[in-house]
Parts: structure tokens; C-alpha cells; sequence
């Protein structure tokens, strides 16, 4: 009996009705390979919420990527902390 598991996924984000917002500022990640998908909302108005969200995305999608067999709320938070540093700074 085959127990593998297959993925499929997709992303579709919308800027919504605001006319505040010009353009989509939401960014998402898919590591199906993994199991991880995350979405970051970029915050419409905010300034360069269209970066920090990209950034978050970024950030999470490596600590992932370099994770080994770690805990996986492990990783997530540290990549939380991470990103909420760098966005801070930034």
C-alpha cells in the first residue's frame, strides 16, 4: 500500500478596495517540500509594508531551509524574532 503524501498548493492575494493601497503588499512562502506555507500581510499604508513583508517571507523561508530535523515551533519562533528584529531595524 503506497502511503506517500502529495501537495499541491497556490497563493492569490488582492490589495482589497482601499483605493489607500496602489498595490499588493502581501507576500507568501511555499515550501511544500517541507510542509511550510505562510502568508505576511503587508499592511497597506504602511510604510514599505510591500518590503517588510517580502522580508518576514525571507527570513522564515531560510531558517526552514536550514533547519535539519529541528522542532518545528522552534524554528518558526526563532524566525519570528528574527524578522521582527530585522524589520525593526530596518
Amino acid at each position: 500500500m503506497d502511503t506517500s503524501v502529495h501537495i499541491s498548493s497556490a497563493a492569490v492575494s488582492d490589495r482589497g478596495l482601499s483605493q489607500k493601497r496602489p498595490h499588493n503588499e502581501d507576500s507568501y512562502l511555499d515550501l511544500a517540500q517541507r510542509g511550510i506555507f505562510a502568508v505576511a500581510d503587508g499592511v497597506g499604508g504602511a510604510q514599505a509594508g510591500e518590503v517588510a513583508s517580502q522580508m518576514a517571507m525571507d527570513i522564515l523561508g531560510e531558517a526552514f531551509a536550514n533547519a535539519g530535523n529541528s522542532d518545528a515551533e522552534t524554528v518558526m519562533r526563532a524566525a519570528i524574532e528574527q524578522a521582527n528584529s530585522a524589520i525593526y531595524d530596518m
